[in-house]
């Protein structure tokens, strides 16, 4: 089975993060997310 989509996006990319009932330190900017990292097959 082959995918639909064998690379990236091309262009603009952005990535949203979705935080139900997030903890103090999301909402105050001492939590940070963890880093995206580009991987490859």
């Amino acid at each position: 089975m082959t995918p639909a989509c064998t690379h990236g996006p091309t262009g603009h990319f952005a990535l949203y993060l979705r935080a139900y009932w997030p903890d103090p330190t999301a909402l105050d900017g001492t939590w940070r997310p963890p880093a995206v990292t580009r991987t490859t097959d």
